[in-house]
């Protein structure tokens, strides 16, 4: 991984903003401050080893990567990956990962720290990103929490519950049923058990259905009860949330053009040689968009062209249900990636004005 920060010197003339557009760079400046602090706008925003923690938050192709990159480099920030996928190593291409010059220039953390046949888990996540955020408080260093996995951000930020280990032969049972009889009757019995649950999951989310049933089948508990009795880090009311959006049109052009080239950089090799080093689809890391419909193609089970369109479709689906994880959370200031884009770095940006 690499470990050389970017950064330069900076000046900072502080000034009131509307607190309810909190754009980026307040978000920011205000890090370790009182959220009624006034809000600065940065005239000059380089700021090396100015301590912050930020969330980025947005869906899948939206442009959270870029824009933590370019405060990573002008703040000499770490990153701190959020993304379920980008923790195995061999899927690059399919998970879109930093590029080796990207990863040279910031320094990273979690990427490439699991193999693809094991099964990594929320849980595992949170026990090597905790050290890492415990580490940028105590050393008062910035740090940016970047990535749209819903459930790890949650978890980092919140806690995570104690909650019973897997069910293998459980689990088994509600994948057959869920395959005879429908997840909807799963999801429904999921309503009875836990309606606080049942709510927050959708009920097309196979896999959280199940594992919210296998924890109270195993303990007798719901998951919302254990989710209520969990530790919470002490520095969670030092980050700040941020999250980036677009329009839904310009989305889904950014999200096929970004299928379109998964494939001319090798997606389908990629997953050919992850299958032969031992990988199936039965394996967490296969489970990731774009993997399980190219094993398909692999398989002979859909065309080249279908295979694009689908993998495009379903990505286009999963920026929505991102979108919701977070729909309702109070603490998260939305923005449009635009407002970055235009943003030079060396003045203030219109959306501070």
């Amino acid at each position: 991984m690499a470990n050389r920060h970017c950064g330069r010197e900076a000046n900072i003339e502080r000034s009131s903003v509307n607190q309810d557009s909190f754009p980026l760079t307040a978000a920011i400046a205000v890090s370790n401050c009182p959220l009624d602090t006034p809000i600065p706008a940065f005239h000059h925003f380089d700021m090396p080893n100015h301590s912050f923690i930020l969330l980025l938050y947005g869906p899948t192709a939206v442009g959270k990567s870029e824009i933590a990159l370019e405060i990573a480099t002008r703040t000499g920030a770490e990153i701190l990956s959020a993304d379920s996928m980008q923790v195995y190593r061999g899927l690059d291409i399919g998970s879109a990962k930093p590029s080796q010059e990207e990863l040279e220039s910031v320094p990273h953390h979690l990427i490439d720290v699991a193999d693809p046949t094991e099964d990594f888990s929320v849980g595992n996540y949170c026990e090597l990103a905790w050290p890492i955020v415990d580490r940028a408080v105590k050393d008062e260093s910035p740090l940016i929490i970047c990535g749209g996995t819903g459930l790890y951000v949650k978890s980092l930020i919140d806690g995570l519950a104690e909650v019973p280990p897997p069910d293998p032969i459980f689990r088994k049972e509600m994948e057959e049923e869920a395959e005879g009889l429908g997840l909807e009757r799963l999801h429904s019995r999921l309503a009875q058990l836990d309606p606080t649950s049942a709510s927050r999951i959708h009920p097309n989310d196979r896999k959280r259905v199940i594992r919210a049933l296998e924890i109270h089948h195993s303990s007798g508990v719901t998951k919302s009860e254990f989710e209520s009795q969990q530790t919470r880090p002490r520095w969670r009311e030092k980050v700040r949330w941020v999250g980036i959006t677009r329009g839904w049109d310009e989305l889904d052009v950014r999200i096929n053009l970004r299928v379109d080239r998964m494939f001319e950089q090798g997606l389908v090799q990629e997953v050919q040689g992850l299958l032969n080093q031992g990988c199936t689809s039965h394996h967490t890391a296969m489970k990731g968009l774009g993997n399980r419909e190219t094993i398909a193609y692999l398989e002979g089970q859909e065309s080249l062209d279908r295979t694009l369109e689908i993998i495009q479709r379903n990505t286009r689906r999963f920026a929505r249900r991102q979108m919701g994880w977070f729909r309702n959370e109070e603490r998260i200031h939305w923005m449009d990636a635009g407002e970055v884009e235009n943003w030079d770095g060396a003045t203030a940006p219109t959306f501070l004005e």
